[in-house]
């Protein structure tokens, strides 16, 4: 392909939506949701400098007139970790930067972790263990021996977090309540990985450049779960977050976000729904016709900017 035929092809009608979840420097990543502070300052330089930068309440009208801008970025993140206020805010403020925040409104709170934080914990961040472990989770009983041993503790975070991801939330509390009981670790969680409280999510959201999404009470895949418990999921989020903020929220992600992950129930529920907006987590551009509970995004993951202004040009080019 002729150079000028590329650039043609990179400067398209298109707004690419990044999706970050964390901005940290931590020990321990195995999901790999975290930027360094270092990395995040440096891309959110260059888009400023290179691209339009848009808010998410922009994108409906956009979709509904068709004037799709050139090479338009939105900023999301998802989850809700206390870093997004402590590390992400300042540098997204610093240079004057709009994004989206999806709350995960379960676990909102001092002492709230996600499952797949407190199995970083007791595998990754605890260096003393027992030697095995016997687990059962619903009606299947796993074993994992020598847990000395890297590979084998690799192997049961995996296995574990997998077995977990499709489950309902009391599934997953009690399996984290016996792994914490054999561990010994405790039930607090580390610094380096709470979640947002309910004070640090207001001040987000005071701030006009900044706007707040549900993504659901506990983070469940919502193709795993009844009509009725995904409306539960959807709408019980929505109502805790207006309830703090005292705003409406209009915009929503689903949880985990990928087409697996959410099905033609869940869209009708949307549809249906006064939810202007619903992202997803699969890479694309949205374009003129990209359905509005069908947003994709392309997830960033922890790269310096030489790489991130390659990906993001690829990006374009590609999708």
């Amino acid at each position: 392909m002729s150079v000028f035929r590329y650039l043609k092809n990179i400067n398209k009608k298109g707004i690419q939506i990044l999706l970050y979840h964390r901005v940290a420097d931590v020990e321990s990543d195995p999901q790999q949701l975290c930027v360094s502070q270092e990395n995040f300052h440096s891309q959110i330089n260059y888009i400023k400098q290179h691209y339009e930068i848009l808010k998410l309440s922009d994108l409906k009208e956009i979709l509904i007139t068709k004037h799709i801008p050139k090479n338009g970025l939105i900023i999301t993140f998802d989850d809700g970790y206390e870093d997004n206020f402590k590390n992400a805010k300042p540098i997204l403020e610093e240079f004057n930067v709009p994004a989206t925040f999806f709350i995960t409104s379960g676990f909102i709170g001092e002492n709230k972790e996600f499952y797949q934080e407190t199995l970083n914990r007791i595998f990754f961040l605890e260096k003393r263990i027992p030697l095995n472990l016997t687990i059962k989770i619903e009606n299947k009983t796993i074993t994992y021996e020598n847990l000395l041993n890297e590979e084998n503790r690799n192997n049961a975070y995996r296995n574990i977090h997998f077995t977990l991801r499709g489950k309902n939330s009391i599934v997953r509390r009690k399996a984290i309540k016996e792994l914490l009981k054999w561990s010994k670790i405790g039930d607090k969680p580390d610094d380096d990985y709470k979640n947002l409280n309910e004070a640090q999510l207001k001040l987000l959201s005071k701030n006009h450049s900044f706007e707040i999404g549900a993504h659901s009470v506990n983070h469940i895949p919502l193709s795993s779960l009844s009509i009725q418990e995904q409306k539960e999921e959807i709408f019980y989020s929505k109502a805790e977050l207006e309830k703090i903020i005292e705003e409406k929220i209009s915009f929503f992600a689903y949880p985990y976000g990928t087409k697996e992950d959410y099905n033609e129930e869940t869209l009708k529920i949307m549809s249906q729904s006064d939810f202007a907006l619903s992202c997803a987590n699969y890479p694309g551009i949205v374009k003129s016709n990209t359905n509005i509970h069908e947003i994709p995004r392309v997830v960033v993951r922890d790269i310096n900017v030489e790489k991130f202004s390659k990906f993001i040009t690829n990006n374009f080019h590609k999708y």
